[in-house]
C-alpha cells in the first residue's frame, strides 16, 4: 500500500470561517425572500360561512340569520334583493317587448315607456324621470340625441 509523501494542512479557522461566511452570502442571494401575507388582508368569511352552513338545515340558519343584529348586514342584504328583482324586472319587460327575438328600436322603446310608467306608480313625476337621464355617461347616447336636437 502506498503512502503519500506529502501531508496536506487542514485550512486555518480563517479560511473555514471566511468560505463559510461566502456560502451563506451565496445562498442568501440566490434563495427568494418569503412573501408574506399583506397586511390588511382581510378574513374570508363567505367561504367561512359556506363551511359552517353544512352543520345546519335550512331552517335553523334562516333562525340563526334572524337574530343578527347589523343594520350593515341586512341593507346589504335588501340590497342584493333588489337588484334581483330588477333583473327580474328587466328580462320580464324585455320578453314581452322582444318574444325572443333581437330586440328592435321599437321593442327598447316599449321597454323605456314600460320603466317610465313604473316609475310613475312609484311616485316618480315626469321631471324627476327626464333628469334621471342625466346620470347616463355613455357618450354614444347623448351623440344620437345632440345630432337629433
Amino acid at each position: 500500500m502506498a503512502t503519500p509523501t506529502f501531508i496536506v494542512a487542514p485550512p486555518k479557522a480563517e479560511e473555514i470561517a471566511r468560505r463559510l461566511e461566502e456560502e451563506v452570502c451565496r445562498r442568501h442571494v440566490s434563495t427568494p425572500e418569503p412573501v408574506f401575507r399583506k397586511q390588511h388582508d382581510t378574513q374570508s368569511y363567505d367561504y367561512l360561512c359556506e363551511i359552517e352552513r353544512k352543520r345546519f338545515k335550512q331552517g335553523e340558519i334562516d333562525d340563526l340569520q334572524a337574530t343578527i343584529p347589523g343594520p350593515f348586514y341586512w341593507e346589504c342584504e335588501a340590497r342584493t334583493l333588489k337588484d334581483l328583482l330588477s333583473e327580474a324586472i328587466w328580462g320580464n319587460i324585455i320578453h314581452k317587448h322582444s318574444m325572443n327575438a333581437v330586440p328592435t328600436t321599437e321593442c327598447w322603446r316599449n321597454v323605456v315607456s314600460d320603466y317610465r310608467c313604473l316609475l310613475k306608480s312609484e311616485g316618480y313625476s315626469t321631471q324627476q324621470i327626464r333628469e334621471g337621464r342625466f346620470s347616463i355617461k355613455d357618450q354614444r347616447y347623448w351623440k344620437h340625441e345632440a345630432e337629433c336636437l
